[in-house]
């Protein structure tokens, strides 16, 4: 059976509480119970602090409480190649950020074993950082980590196509997985009759996402505004957690929103707040390849979201929703106002993105996929490290 040592840090430094959970950490906890039907063993590293502790737990997959001290912990390959060698592992892969994907390669390559990288959002479209350390760390990643690991993993062909710029990740070494969700975990909400101008019920436009400041909510709280003022009968969902919420909180307070717009929270199970929804806003400045948005889909919710990272290849602009520049709330407004309007357009749209979400976002297609990468890397090193590990373990 083949061992893989996955490695996963929550969305906040150490030492503070995880507000939420990261699109890497859902795929890992969503896949953690199947890889045995690939002959494929798991071993998660992950700190005990993180939100889906408990979820790795109840899956029965071999968990590690591990977490590294930070991007400056010159110990970590060593802690983390002997982590690989207790446990057998062929192959280590991470998920990002780009410090713990630099610090995971180098580890492989003293452990004597194979590394992948998945790269869900490109360093450059970091915005939360400073222009100075996004081209700093995109030279390291450039230069280091891309030449050390065995494959590099890009989320959607826009990533893909962006990472290709790397000659060293030219060919073989580079691979394009898109992600995907358990489509028969959710369900395409029934049409509404609601046309948008009697006063009950209200047309419901949501958002799920960490609280924070790539995610763009104010752009998200001023596009309810501006269609609650155009006398549309609406309500907002703010599904999420994170360190922007009290701030949030705020601007809806000073926009008069505080009976219109909801803070649901972090939800473990986002079924049930879909099956609420209308409408899927999605105002991010910056994306891989959205999770959220496949469930969306998978929801049968048309879609009004931003055209960065992967998003035109979830959305067909007019078929399953619209794609509008980031920052341009009069599209969004026009683009919701129409939705709001037309009960029989959001069910069309809502029912071609299910069909879209059936034809490319899978989980079980990912599975597989992630699955024959994690082979092609281990063999790529022959089976000479096997009886190496084994002795050293």
């Amino acid at each position: 059976m083949l061992v893989v040592l996955q490695l996963m840090p929550p969305p906040s430094p150490k030492g503070t509480t995880p507000g939420g959970v990261s699109g890497p950490e859902r795929r890992t906890a969503n896949l953690a119970g199947r890889w045995r039907s690939h002959d494929i063993k798991a071993v998660i590293g992950y700190p005990r602090r993180g939100k889906l502790w408990q979820e790795f737990v109840d899956s029965g997959v071999e968990i590690v409480d591990f977490e590294i001290a930070g991007k400056f912990d010159v110990t970590a390959p060593a802690k983390i190649a002997r982590l690989a060698r207790a446990r057998g592992a062929q192959v280590i892969h991470t998920q990002g950020p780009p410090s713990l994907d630099l610090l995971a390669v180098m580890a492989a390559r003293m452990a004597g074993i194979s590394s992948v990288v998945t790269r869900p959002v490109m360093i450059e479209d970091e915005i939360s950082r400073s222009p100075l350390r996004r081209l700093v760390y995109g030279l390291i990643d450039r230069w280091v980590t891309a030449t050390q690991a065995t494959r590099y993993v890009a989320v959607s062909k826009d990533g893909f196509d962006r990472l290709q710029k790397h000659t060293t990740l030219r060919g073989r070494r580079l691979k394009l997985i898109h992600n995907g969700v358990d489509l028969g975990r959710f369900s395409v909400k029934a049409p509404s009759n609601s046309n948008g101008s009697s006063p009950n019920p209200p047309v419901v436009i949501g958002m799920i996402g960490h609280l924070l400041d790539y995610k763009g909510w104010p752009d998200f709280i001023e596009v309810i505004r501006r269609l609650a003022a155009d006398k549309s009968n609406v309500r907002g969902l703010i599904v999420g957690e994170g360190s922007d919420r009290v701030a949030l909180e705020e601007i809806v307070r000073k926009k008069g929103l505080k009976d219109i717009v909801q803070f649901c929270g972090y939800r473990a199970d986002v079924r049930p707040v879909l099956a609420e929804m209308d409408v899927f806003l999605f105002t991010t400045l910056r994306e891989g390849l959205s999770v959220a948005v496949i469930e969306a889909m998978a929801s049968g919710l048309p879609i009004v979201a931003t055209s960065v990272g992967g998003i035109a290849e979830q959305i067909e602009d007019g078929r399953n929703g619209y794609i509008v520049a980031a920052h341009d709330l009069g599209a969004m407004v026009a683009h919701c106002t129409a939705l709001i309007r037309s009960p029989r357009l959001r069910a069309s749209m809502g029912e071609n993105a299910r069909r879209i979400a059936e034809e490319r976002f899978g989980e079980a297609r990912m599975l597989a996929e992630y699955a024959a990468c994690y082979r092609d890397v281990a063999d790529e090193k022959g089976t000479s490290i096997r009886p190496r590990l084994a002795a050293r373990s």
